[in-house]
């Protein structure tokens, strides 16, 4: 399709925008989000961060090796994000942004990637962490130009800058799984499912606000969007109208599915809630066609 017939189309889902706010199909507050959907896109991860986020990632595997109760939670990187990658100890998360430096200590961090991490991390439990690196040259990210800021894990706390042990803060005691992570849990799963069919997925991201969660490639090679939602307990979540109106319109060139997955706390554990490190019942409902354009 040419770039003539996009343009047309995007033109006309402008004007269907301002009609539908008119006669009240959809709120006045709603915003046309096409085009910062497509900034978004169009700015993925640099070379030397990518090669940075690599070091710090292999710093930190050191210590997932040395005890069970460090675990991976994501290791993806995925664009947009709230974080580069986190892990648990324990009943603890943390969320770690990777802090480029250079050698006179300055910082590289834009201050929205810190407002985005405070953000979720208060919503969700987290522990708020940078992992700072020193690079000495930037123009030739090789690992020997690279080096921690600190010792041991290298973790600071985004809020107070102290020194970050995961040790020192986790424990044994029962605590709730977050919104946000039992949202990861569900891509995980749906994930693991489209491995298994051998569905190519060429992109997903976990920010529960930010809509669809994956795009994937279908059987004909076609490039769809899926949304994914869970629940806790017997009812099957669903897609309210608006979300289905906002989320079709920035992607309406795409064939679109949705689907939920349900988490229930296992049987075996006894558990009434799900905590951290709790063995999880997992029901797939399947995906259901919410939108055809090819």
């Amino acid at each position: 399709m040419s770039d003539f017939v996009h343009k047309v189309f995007d033109f006309i889902a402008s004007k269907n925008l301002e009609k539908e706010k008119e006669v009240g199909l959809i709120k006045k507050t709603t915003l046309d989000l096409s085009q910062k959907s497509k900034e978004i896109d169009n700015h993925g991860p640099s070379d030397l961060f990518m090669a940075v986020r690599d070091f710090a990632g292999q710093h930190i595997q050191q210590f997932i090796n040395s005890s069970p109760d460090y675990n991976w939670v994501k290791v993806e990187q995925t664009h947009p994000c709230f974080d580069h990658f986190n892990f648990k100890y324990k009943n603890k998360i943390f969320s770690v942004l990777v802090d480029i430096k250079n050698p006179e200590g300055k910082s590289f961090m834009p201050p929205e990637f810190i407002k985005r991490q405070l953000d979720e991390s208060e919503r969700n439990n987290l522990v708020p962490c940078t992992f700072p690196v020193v690079v000495d040259n930037p123009d030739e990210p090789a690992l020997n130009t690279m080096k921690t800021f600190g010792d041991g894990i290298n973790l600071f706390n985004t809020i107070t800058s102290n020194v970050v042990v995961p040790e020192s803060i986790g424990t044994d005691d029962k605590v709730l799984m977050s919104n946000w992570e039992l949202h990861n849990y569900a891509i995980l799963h749906v994930r693991s499912i489209l491995k298994q069919k051998n569905v190519p997925v060429i992109s997903f991201q976990d920010i529960p606000v930010i809509n669809p969660q994956l795009w994937m490639i279908d059987n004909r090679g076609n490039k769809c969007w899926v949304v994914i939602r869970h629940y806790v307990g017997n009812e099957e979540a669903s897609i309210t109208p608006e979300d289905l109106t906002e989320i079709t319109r920035r992607c309406f060139k795409f064939n679109g599915y949705f689907c939920s997955v349900g988490f229930n706390p296992s049987k075996k554990s006894g558990d009434k809630y799900l905590f951290r490190n709790s063995v999880i019942d997992t029901q797939f409902n399947g995906f259901k066609t919410i939108h055809t354009y090819i």
